[in-house]
């Protein structure tokens, strides 16, 4: 940008100075025009509740507790968003024998109140493997790669990609005090964007630091630049 700024003071240099300063408003209104639309408000908001249920499902020592209304609440940042509570995995140390967990899946249900109008799986299967007796043990459950989404309401359509993180529950060795242990179920979105509504004047903008700089600094040279003309014209 600046170097296109030099370059029209330059070409202008031999301009009278009245035209030359009205060639100055019409570029510095071309250089508004091109650093106005740089960034868009496209972050989107999501609210949520979760289920969840085992298969087969009477291992009493292994449960889950969704997340029930209001749920889990927040908008994205550039596109991203860290889901820190979808629920909580609680293993209990067997009273007796061992829990083996090599032939259990996992279905997790994610209900979205918003935004409204999604399409796509919202139901996450897991599978786990692993066993944990009375002395130690390690339950592992996968969920696999993330999901697409795309949805559609009345106040626009978008789109976002939904991964949910894997868990790990380590039981301590026969030493240990701990007989349960239990850990939070995050995820995180990604690639969220969600088109903000036009109207007669154009999408709305929000403004960019680094473009108001670039915009500011050309402003600058412009008026250096008509200012020298003035006193060239002065002598």
């Amino acid at each position: 940008m600046l170097l296109l700024v030099y370059y029209w003071s330059v070409t202008c240099s031999g301009l009278p100075c009245g035209a030359f300063m009205h060639l100055v408003r019409k570029k510095l209104a071309v250089l508004a025009l091109m650093t106005s639309g740089f960034a868009c408000a496209d972050e989107v908001t999501f609210s949520l509740t979760t289920t969840g249920q085992f298969s087969p499902s009477n291992w009493h020592d292994l449960e889950f507790q969704g997340l029930v209304s209001p749920g889990f609440f927040g908008t994205t940042s550039t596109g991203s968003f860290l889901l820190t509570d979808l629920g909580t995995f609680t293993l209990f140390r067997p009273t007796q024998g061992a829990d083996p967990y090599q032939r259990m899946t996992f279905a997790l249900d994610i209900d979205f109140s918003a935004p409204g109008g999604i399409i796509g799986m919202s139901s996450f299967a897991a599978e786990l493997s692993g066993t944990v007796n009375t002395q130690h043990g390690e339950v592992l459950i996968d969920f696999g790669p993330a999901h697409h989404f795309t949805f559609s309401n009345a106040a626009g359509s978008g789109a976002f990609d939904l991964a949910i993180n894997d868990v790990t529950l380590s039981m301590l060795g026969p030493h240990s005090d701990v007989d349960i242990v239990s850990q939070a179920l995050t995820g995180t979105i990604s690639n969220a964007f969600d088109p903000p509504a036009t109207d007669a004047l154009g999408p709305t903008v929000v403004p960019e630091p680094l473009s108001a700089v670039l915009l500011g600094t050309a402003l600058l040279l412009m008026v250096r630049f008509s200012r020298q003309r003035v006193r060239q014209a002065i002598r």
